[in-house]
């Protein structure tokens, strides 16, 4: 529920009526008139915290709409209260009667909500409330390392519901802030993107990466000279391979991405060109060459743009409660026995962890084995052995997999190296 007791409208300096509009431009005037940067004053810093928090209300319509609610109930209930009588005051100061327990009256934007009385809890030591915030501040880390994780990997849905989990807990963690920038200006929001850069800042002013984000985005906003920009600290110019930072990896994994589909697409166009003289059965020397590399290639892709966990976090069974067994290397070679084995040893692994432990088996590792199978009747369909009036024998199907889960899952871990190095520490 948004706080009632602040005026939000009067730290803006807008009036209840004004628009998304004219509320964007106060805001910006007054983050550059305290802004950490321009304004290192102690008095300064809890004003920007107080701008932002009602910039954060009055720019969401649905907080904005709960706030206003609940300052018109609180309004109302403020007028209708009667004083007491000076009678009725001096009749209860010579007959003090024993206080009654009322009821709290709480207000979801809906109607009234009765909650019942609770009894005081007993006041906490001081080590308790230090072990609480702790944890609290153990638990923001978590959720904000799985949210670059998810960011990452492309599911920004669960980054950003991550993120502001991890702020919840601690709202003075500054990745977090400039990760939901990150986020926020993927989808276009760019004044929340800009909101949340200045948190970051605030609450970190060595946050360089955080600063050249901001600088980035309100680059445009410098060339008008109605909407004033926020002035970055001057004891670090921020270039422009930091302001360009964020892209970086994302067009050279966009290349990287686009020769490897090529790549495929030329491994598949040889194999049909020049299938090459059988070796054992149907399969010959240019099959397994195919097979290897596109498995690799295939790998590779899905890593970088299939959403995949990465690979260390998948393939691994719990053997207790908090330890893992990693089981890659093992799957790799049971898949080139036969595939089969490799997926049932698997499965059976992943039920005996659900039954012990209640852990899921994973669906990127299940979304590999789908994309061997599928690779596997690909290859037969292309594959026409020289010397054979008809396609591929059923023996090429079956045993195409044992060459492509190997290398899939090699391609799974280079996509990981490319795409988590110097992100995420642990995988």
């Amino acid at each position: 529920m948004e706080s009632s007791s602040k005026d939000y409208y009067a730290i803006l300096g807008v009036a209840p009526s004004a628009d998304l509009k004219e509320i964007k431009r106060r805001y910006r005037e007054l983050a550059l008139r305290y802004h950490p940067d321009v304004n290192p004053t102690p008095e300064a810093a809890r004003k920007i915290t107080e701008i932002n928090e009602a910039y954060d209300v009055l720019s969401d319509p649905e907080r904005r709409s709960r706030y206003d609610t609940e300052r018109l109930f609180m309004a109302t209930r403020l007028q209708h209260s009667t004083p007491t009588s000076p009678k009725s005051r001096t009749t209860s100061s010579q007959k003090p009667s024993a206080p009654t327990s009322q009821p709290k009256v709480d207000f979801n934007g809906f109607g009234r909500v009765v909650q019942e009385e609770t009894p005081s809890r007993p006041r906490q030591a001081p080590f308790a409330s230090q072990t609480t915030t702790a944890s609290r501040s153990a638990r923001a880390e978590k959720f904000l390392h799985e949210a670059q994780l998810a960011f990452y990997t492309r599911r920004y849905a669960e980054a950003e519901r991550l993120c502001r989990q991890a702020i919840a807990l601690n709202v003075t963690l500054s990745p977090a802030h400039e990760l939901l920038g990150d986020l926020l200006a993927r989808r276009g929001d760019k004044e929340n993107a800009i909101a949340a850069y200045s948190y970051a800042v605030q609450f970190n002013p060595n946050n360089y990466q955080a600063q050249a984000k901001l600088e980035r985005l309100t680059i445009k906003e410098r060339s008008q000279r109605a909407r004033p920009h926020v002035t970055l600290s001057q004891s670090h110019k921020v270039s422009l391979w930091e302001a360009l930072y964020g892209m970086e990896r994302e067009i050279f994994l966009a290349i990287i991405a686009a020769a490897a589909a090529f790549a495929l697409a030329c491994v598949f166009a040889l194999l049909y060109l020049f299938p090459g003289e059988r070796l054992v059965a149907d399969i010959s020397f240019n099959l397994i060459f195919a097979l290897i590399f596109g498995g690799f290639l295939s790998g590779l892709l899905l890593s970088l743009y299939g959403r995949l966990h990465p690979l260390s976090q998948c393939a691994q069974i719990y053997v207790s409660r908090h330890k893992k067994l990693p089981i890659a290397a093992l799957l790799a070679f049971l898949a080139l026995l036969w595939i089969g084995l490799s997926l049932l040893v698997y499965l059976l692994g992943a039920t005996w962890q659900w039954v012990r432990f209640r852990k899921r088996l994973s669906r990127s590792l299940l979304m590999v084995y789908g994309c061997a199978f599928l690779l596997s009747v690909l290859f037969w369909l292309i594959y026409r052995p020289s010397g054979s009036s008809g396609g591929a024998s059923s023996l090429t199907l079956l045993s195409a997999g044992n060459f492509l889960l190997p290398t899939l899952l090699a391609g799974w871990k280079i996509g990981d190296r490319l795409r988590l190095y110097g992100r995420i520490s642990g995988v």
